[in-house]
């Protein structure tokens, strides 16, 4: 299998993306889960949050951001024009970011790192959706909502810090 079956605009490389990043969630709920990441207590934590969502929760909404991220980039496989694989090429570090997100927060114990990820999150989903809000706004809305997702766990982690 080369990289390329991956920009095709087929059933068959929809199929490919959508796996791929899926197996990864996976792969990152088991290390989370089953390391015990998520349990871990980060002494710059000074509240409570004001809620904590179950781990199965997160879990899944991260499997639906997933998919919906996976599917944009193979919707824009149809493209060839440069500024189509601009934003493709976004949604692929997007999802790279998203992949990393429990090590550079569970595994290091740091709400701070937690907000550092939260930012990056934030700032590539925005650079998608008004980047291709003109030219192609069905990516734009499957993009959208890792930016309300990225908003409300914010607000958990703001919480945790003292912050309101």
């Amino acid at each position: 299998m080369t990289f390329e079956m991956f920009n095709q605009p087929t059933k068959k490389s929809l199929a490919l993306n959508f796996s791929l990043f899926l197996l990864i969630q996976i792969i990152i709920s088991i290390l989370v889960f089953g390391l015990g990441w998520d349990k871990g207590h980060n002494p710059a934590f000074i509240n409570k949050p004001y809620v904590v969502p179950s781990g199965a929760i997160v879990g899944s909404v991260w499997i639906v951001l997933y998919i919906l991220m996976s599917v944009a980039r193979w919707y824009l496989n149809r493209f060839n024009e440069e500024r189509y694989l601009k934003i493709k090429t976004t949604i692929t570090i997007l999802l790279v970011w998203c992949c990393l997100y429990p090590f550079y927060t569970f595994a290091i114990d740091s709400a701070y790192g937690g907000l550092v990820g939260n930012a990056g999150i934030f700032l590539f989903s925005l650079y998608i959706i008004l980047n291709s809000w003109n030219k192609v706004r069905i990516v734009s809305y499957l993009i959208l909502p890792i930016i309300l997702w990225i908003t409300f766990a914010t607000t958990i982690i703001f919480s945790e810090l003292g912050f309101f």
